[in-house]
């Protein structure tokens, strides 16, 4: 007998399925076996009755970030909670436990709560990615970015029990955020469902656990960052080994004061600030008088804010690269800001630059400024109306603006926030497919300063 094709099956057509009760239900559970415990020091876990537990990072409240890429996008980045109906987030999955058990829970971005917490719960880890964007040379967590770090160790410094949820969809280097918690969850991608990280993290109202941890780990734990394409590091220990994994009671798997010490430092190297998606810790803007910092948002659309435009679009892979397109009308301003800054004073290299990998897909009919900003109002603005007008128009070039530059211009380097803003009051179409700073700028493509 011959099958019937998928899509002339009865329940094809049934959008009412689509997350429904059970098929949640599923996904809690699968949730709540897929956890695994690597820490968990005088058993803080689980949260007990009537404790106060303050919810922060930047994964607390972020259903995108839980989900991971090929989620609505193809990236999986810059979703909203709204875009995910009926899912819950972690804090949320928090909050319900807590209330049934007779306490409380505070979401926190930065670290500040209106009440003091029992316990702090640090949900942080990967943004969204898929192939391309999502390569790594190494295994080293956030590009050695270090701010969900300095939340762990602001929280301890209070003296505030903390547990850091980490969210990845791969083992990572992460000797110092382990060092700097009291417990330690790789909760990998729990999707929609929140509620199921809660239900393993959260006790019963008689403070026992109401699920164990039963996940272990599928793959060898790093030790190291190990970068075996460029350096072939040798790396023949591991933190810990497949099949690892504790519960509720058991001893300690995870030794204290682990090495910090990043084997490779590609820090002072490179910063990379967009390839193919905007990388940690940056942040798209755009911006005119009315407001200058528009958070730039949503993905594989056209978003406009007054007279410009920011698109996602195919470039050398699918939806690599951004088209900013100025219209007349005001000035306005593209940017990526970081909300710590970062220090490119200590670039490693003999022509440290901002190298951008972009087309000028139609010429500027009006003067354009290139910026770069270290805590307003200490700037530095480069006039490059001329640059991109000599510029094969709609041709992907490559294009370096040397650090020295903008330092000559009134940058303080070792203080970065913004790595670099465009700006315009007349037409102009600018796509973006990469831009970094580097220490090594190959000199063919990096402009002199005058």
């Amino acid at each position: 007998m011959k099958s019937r094709a998928p899509s002339k099956r009865k329940i094809t057509a049934d959008s009412s399925i689509i997350g429904s009760a059970e098929h949640r239900a599923v996904a809690r559970e699968a949730v709540r076996k897929s956890l695994v415990l690597l820490k968990n020091n005088d058993h803080l876990l689980p949260l007990k009755p009537k404790q106060h537990i303050l919810v922060i990072g930047d994964g607390a409240d972020n259903i995108g970030k839980q989900n991971g890429g090929w989620t609505i996008t193809w990236q999986g980045t810059e979703n909203l909670n709204s875009d995910f109906p009926g899912a819950t987030s972690i804090f949320g999955g928090i909050e319900q436990a807590m209330v049934k058990i007779g306490g409380s829970a505070e979401l926190s971005m930065d670290g500040s709560f209106a009440k003091k917490p029992d316990v702090a719960v640090v949900v942080f880890g990967e943004n969204p990615y898929a192939e391309g964007s999502g390569d790594r040379d190494s295994l080293l967590f956030n590009d050695g970015i270090g701010t969900d770090l300095k939340l762990l160790q602001k929280l301890k410094a209070q003296g505030i029990p903390v547990v850091a949820v980490l969210l990845t969809g791969r083992p990572l280097w992460v000797n110092a955020e382990l060092n700097s918690s009291d417990a330690f969850v790789v909760a990998w991608l729990p999707g929609s469902e929140g509620g199921g990280v809660a239900d393993v993290l959260v006790a019963d109202g008689d403070g026992e656990a109401l699920f164990d941890f039963t996940g272990r780990l599928s793959f060898d734990w790093p030790s190291a960052e190990i970068n075996t394409l460029n350096t072939r590091l040798p790396v023949t220990e591991f933190l810990l080994k497949r099949g690892q994994g504790l519960s509720y009671g058991d001893s300690e798997i995870v030794p204290a004061g682990l090495n910090e010490k990043s084997l490779i430092d590609n820090s002072s190297q490179e910063r990379v600030v967009f390839s193919g998606t905007t990388r940690a810790p940056w942040q798209a803007y755009v911006g005119d008088a009315s407001d200058w910092r528009i958070l730039v948002e949503g993905n594989s659309t056209t978003t406009s804010y007054g007279a410009l435009s920011v698109t996602t679009i195919d470039g050398a892979v699918q939806e690599d690269s951004r088209r900013v397109e100025w219209k007349s009308g005001h000035e306005s301003q593209f940017y990526w800001q970081a909300e710590s800054s970062v220090n490119l004073s200590d670039m490693v290299g003999d022509s440290p630059a901002l190298m951008m990998t972009l087309a000028v897909d139609k010429y500027p009919e009006g003067a354009v400024t290139l910026r770069m900003d270290c805590d307003w109002p200490c700037r530095g603005e480069l006039d490059i109306t001329s640059l991109l007008r000599t510029k094969p128009q709609g041709e992907m070039v490559k294009l370096g603006i040397g650090l020295e530059c903008f330092a000559r211009a009134g940058v303080n380097l070792s203080k970065v926030n913004s790595a670099m803003v465009l700006m315009t009051a007349e037409p102009l179409v600018i796509t973006f497919r990469d831009v970094r700073v580097i220490g090594d700028a190959p000199s063919p493509y990096v402009v002199k300063c005058n």
